[in-house]
Parts: structure tokens; sequence; C-alpha cells
């Protein structure tokens, strides 16, 4: 499984992510089976603190957490989530700031 991230991450590099873009404007993810996956945001309420999330993919797939770093929020994952979307895990990225 870490083989799939690592590959996204090389995808990622070397192509233009506008079909990302595209995915994250319209909040659907199509699959290759036909299957579609809504965009989610959420709030999540932990330790006291109020943490926004984007959430895609099917709920019984194996999560992956995608962290970003300091000064990014979630939109820099943008063409990292249909991807592992489409490889059936379910994708969660919470904002850190």
């Amino acid at each position: 499984k870490r083989n799939d991230i690592n590959q996204a991450s090389l995808i990622v590099t070397r192509l233009n992510a506008k079909l990302g873009d595209i995915e994250i404007e319209s909040g659907v993810i199509e699959t290759d089976s036909g299957e579609s996956y809504l965009i989610e945001q959420h709030t999540r309420e932990t330790n006291g603190l109020k943490l926004h999330t984007v959430e895609a993919g099917p709920t019984d797939g194996e999560m992956v957490i995608l962290l970003h770093g300091f000064p990014e929020f979630w939109y820099g994952w943008k063409a990292q989530i249909p991807f592992l979307v489409r490889k059936g895990y379910r994708v969660v990225v919470p904002d850190q700031r």
C-alpha cells in the first residue's frame, strides 16, 4: 500500500494537476468502475478544538491521512486525493492551521 502513496506523489510531480483541480472543484471523484465518491468537508471536534477535514473515498477503504506543511492547507493535496480514492483508499486530509 505504501507503494500506491509513493506512486501518487511521483505522478503528481510529473503531470500537470489540472484533472485534480476539476475534480476538487466539482466535488465528485469518478472511478474507472463507474463509482462516484463525494469530496466531503467536515468539522471534527477533538480535545476541545474544531478541526476542518476533507474526506473522500469508500468508507470501508483503508484510511490514508495526508498531512500538509506550513503554510499550506488541505488543497495542497488536490491531485493526490483523486488518485488514492481510485486505488480504493479512504482519504482524510485535516487542515492543521
